[in-house]
Formats: structure tokens, C-alpha cells, sequence
């Protein structure tokens, strides 16, 4: 039978989880390897479908270590890598150490559970495995023997191996830590960057910032990991003039969202200290002079299709994308914007701070309306087709190749490779007939022969634009939803 194994303990002898590890956690079977001086029991465990249980456990296993002459602490595990010598680290970095045992006949043992410590434990501290139930017995990091080495204040200090059950041990060489005391956000890796004072921007451009870590008196230390921000509140969610592609990472690439002024900030977690280092970029000016028109869409990243009238029940959602264009380039990207309603008694559109180029619409009354978006700092807008709350139900919806329930219904048809074409999702009561196109789920059961234009393999909206690329044979789905459900 298969059974779940456990490295046992026993309550009267030290050192208990460090003497042997076990090369699988569930099985019929199980191979012990010992790894240091004590005293143990294997477990086995065996759930019998809701029908009980059954647990059995070894007598006592005694591991010697009188066969061990010598440990060195070295870089790697199973006897490979080096002695760890004197090297330098960066405040935060860590590493990990292995105690490697010796016979002098036989030669390497195998790597040994010991007692690890810190000449300074203020500069260099350690974490020693294993531990606990030694991640259930298996031979994963938790139980194998070895130790974490953080790096954790400016000085220097040695660390120490001493297998139980002997008067051997083993010392590192010099292990120098460089502290850290100021960051920066730079315009380069590796300490050839400088400050970022402030930038000039146009709508659309992209840039890439990296953290910087120094020392006051060596000067720069190491790039970092950071949180990034696009504000200098970090309380407040987003921007609406800049955005980074992470939230946390050695680096962080920029791109303009909006116009106005904004200020980034990086902010650094001393590890095991409890103190954040900042540091704020200079003024970051985003101009929207390049921007020709904006077009109301459907999708994110110039997708989907324009807001054409669209009918929705009371209660209903939606989202709406601000694309912004150049004449001469095309879609730049998705742009901050003033968002209006004409009737917001009827529906009403909201944008939060940091994602000012989507608008939030909710139908609340029975009417019609429309909606506009206008990009900050321009005079530019763009407006969604007749949007209509009704309260006649939704029975049926057809596929149709115009809006507003004209053209014919889409059975078979034939396209040439890089074609495409607009679907409409038109909505029908079985009484009352037609009652408008509904925003809805668009997908592709082949999206390589025929594709949604969608961010991802669903598209949304009253309309879908459909990419037809390789030669195949594909259907497109609509499912419209109801408040109901």
C-alpha cells in the first residue's frame, strides 16, 4: 500500500530532525539518507478513504557521526563548490552555505546537519535547516542541511559550522558587508546611471528606471529591489500622468498615460533592519500635443470596436477605453480623461485615479444617453453611440453583420486570409422583436484560423471586430447577460 512518510522525533534526544531525510513524502516504499548525529523514527501514515487510519513508526534509529575527521564549509551542496572564503556583500543579499563532511580514507561523507553561527550576527545573520516536520520528510530545502546566510548591516563577521556529536568545525573567511545608506532612481544599471532630475515627455513615450543603492563612503553599491510608485502618495492608488509596469523589481519600465506633472518615488525595506530608504524623481511632464483624435473603444490597447449604441437593463455595467491616436502614427494608447454623461439620471461614467482612461458606465434608470470622453489638457473628445436603458426583456440575440438589427443574420460565410469583418449582437423579446444591440462576450473556437480583436481570447462589446488569419474553418459565440442572470 501507499503510505504518507513523516521523519519522526524523539522527545528525549536533541537534534532530532537533522539525523535523517527521506527521498519521498508518499509511497509504498521509502529511502533513508542520514544526515547527522541523534536520534530518530520514521513515520509511516496510511488514510484508509474516510474508513480510519493506520500509523506505524520505526524503533529508534541511531545515527553516529565517529566517522567524520573533518567539515568545510563550502559554497555548494554535495561536496562541489568551494571553501567559502573572504568575498563582500551588499546590505540585503543572502546566500546559502553547506557543511561539507569528510573521512580521511574515504573522502567526502556527504553534507552534514550542524549547529551554524555568526561571529556578528548585527553584520551577517543565520537561518539553519531543517526544521519543523522538515518539510514532511522529503529531501526539498527544508530538509536538506545547509544554512541561509543574510546580510544584514555594514562591518564584517565569520560563520561557523560544528556538526553535533563532535568537537569538529569550520570557520568561513572574512564575509564584508557594504551597507547601504541612500538610493536613487537612475537612468542605468550597474552604477552608470545618474539621478533622474526630470524628464519632458509626449504622450505615449516609454522610459525605463532603475534603483540604485549607495554607500556614503564607497559610494554605489548594487541596483536593488524596490516598490515603485508612480506618486510621491503612495497611499493614493495610480497616476493619471505616468504608470510602471511593476509594483516591485530591480527596475521598472515607464510609460505616459495622461498629461500633467508627476513625481515617482522607490522605496527600499532594509532587510531585518525595519527602516525604508526613499528617493523621488524630479518633474515628469507629459504633453499631449501629439494627440489628433481619441476614439471611445470597447477594449483596452486600441482593441475591440467604437461604442456604438449599445441597450442594457437597469442595473447593468460596462467599461469603456479612451484611444488615443496620431495622425501620422496611429493608436499611441490608452489616454486619462475627462469622463461626462449627457443624462446621468439614466447612466452614469466614472474613472478612478490612476485608470482615468477607462470609464466605469452603470445603467440606473430607464432613458437613453450618451457618453464622452474628453482627454485631459486637450480639447478633444469622442462620443459613444445612443446608449439606451430599456425594460423590455431579453429573450433572444442573433449575430448580424450591421448594428441596430439591420443586414442578416450570420450563418455560413466565406472570407479570404487577412480579411475582417464587424459583428453586432443584436437582442430580440419575443413579443416586442427587436430591442437593440447588447454589450457582450465575443470568443473564437479556433482563435488562430479566426480572432477575436480582443485583449485576450474574450472580447466585450455591442460589436466585435473579427481577424480572420490562416485558412481554416472557426465559429464566433456571442452570450449576452442579463441583471438576472
Amino acid at each position: 500500500m501507499s503510505a504518507y512518510w513523516y521523519v519522526s522525533y524523539y522527545n528525549n534526544m536533541s537534534w532530532t530532525y537533522g539525523v535523517v531525510r527521506l527521498n519521498a513524502s508518499h509511497g509504498s516504499s521509502v529511502r533513508v539518507f542520514t544526515s547527522g548525529y541523534g536520534v530518530t523514527k520514521v513515520l509511516a501514515y496510511y488514510y484508509a478513504d474516510g474508513r480510519g487510519s493506520l500509523q506505524n513508526s520505526t524503533g529508534l534509529l541511531y545515527v553516529s557521526v565517529a566517522n567524520v575527521d573533518s567539515v568545510v564549509v563550502r559554497t555548494d551542496r554535495g561536496g562541489q563548490g568551494t571553501w567559502v572564503g573572504p568575498r563582500t556583500y551588499a546590505q540585503g543579499d543572502h546566500d546559502a552555505f553547506y557543511a561539507a563532511a569528510y573521512n580521511t580514507v574515504s573522502g567526502f561523507l556527504g553534507d552534514i546537519t550542524s549547529n551554524w553561527t555568526s561571529s556578528d550576527p548585527t553584520v551577517g545573520y543565520v537561518y539553519s535547516y531543517p526544521g519543523g516536520q522538515c518539510d514532511n520528510g522529503t529531501t526539498g530545502g527544508g530538509c536538506y542541511p545547509f544554512t541561509n546566510f543574510y546580510a544584514i548591516g555594514g562591518g564584517f563577521t565569520y560563520v561557523t559550522a560544528a556538526p553535533p556529536g563532535t568537537t569538529l568545525s569550520n570557520t568561513t573567511g572574512r564575509l564584508t558587508v557594504i551597507g547601504i545608506d541612500s538610493v536613487q532612481v537612475v537612468d542605468a544599471p550597474h552604477g552608470a546611471g545618474s539621478w533622474v532630475s526630470g524628464r519632458n515627455y509626449l504622450f505615449g513615450d516609454t522610459d525605463t528606471f532603475w534603483a540604485a543603492g549607495y554607500n556614503s563612503s564607497l559610494g554605489w553599491v548594487a541596483d536593488l529591489y524596490v516598490y515603485w510608485y508612480p506618486s510621491t502618495n503612495p497611499s493614493q492608488p495610480g497616476s493619471n500622468v505616468i504608470a510602471f509596469n511593476v509594483s516591485a523589481g530591480f527596475s521598472a519600465g515607464l510609460r505616459t498615460v495622461g498629461y500633467g506633472v508627476e513625481t515617482a518615488r522607490i522605496s527600499y525595506y532594509v532587510p531585518f533592519v525595519g527602516k525604508y530608504l526613499t528617493n523621488d524623481t524630479g518633474p515628469l511632464r507629459v504633453s499631449v500635443a501629439n494627440v489628433d483624435s481619441v476614439v471611445i473603444r470597447t477594449d483596452h490597447g486600441g482593441l475591440g470596436t467604437w461604442v456604438g449604441p449599445t441597450t442594457y437593463e437597469v442595473g447593468q455595467t460596462d467599461l469603456f477605453y479612451a484611444a488615443a491616436y496620431n495622425g501620422t502614427q496611429g493608436y499611441l494608447g490608452d489616454i486619462a480623461s475627462n469622463w461626462t454623461s449627457r443624462d446621468p439620471t439614466v447612466g452614469t461614467i466614472t474613472a478612478e485615479r490612476g485608470s482615468g482612461y477607462v470609464g466605469y458606465f452603470r445603467a440606473v434608470a430607464l432613458g437613453v444617453t450618451y457618453v464622452n470622453a474628453t482627454p485631459v489638457g486637450s480639447t478633444l473628445s469622442n462620443r459613444t453611440g445612443l446608449l439606451t436603458v430599456s425594460g423590455i426583456g431579453v429573450d433572444y440575440i442573433q449575430i448580424r453583420d450591421r448594428p441596430k438589427g439591420q443586414g442578416t443574420v450570420m450563418g455560413d460565410r466565406t472570407y479570404f486570409v487577412r480579411e475582417q469583418d464587424v459583428f453586432y449582437a443584436a437582442t430580440y423579446n419575443r413579443t416586442l422583436g427587436y430591442r437593440g444591440d447588447a454589450a457582450a462576450d465575443w470568443t473564437s473556437n479556433d482563435s488562430v484560423v479566426c480572432k477575436v480583436n480582443a485583449w485576450g481570447t474574450v472580447g466585450h462589446g455591442s460589436s466585435a471586430e473579427i481577424l480572420f488569419k490562416y485558412a481554416g474553418t472557426c465559429t464566433i459565440t456571442v452570450v449576452a447577460y442579463t441583471v438576472s442572470g
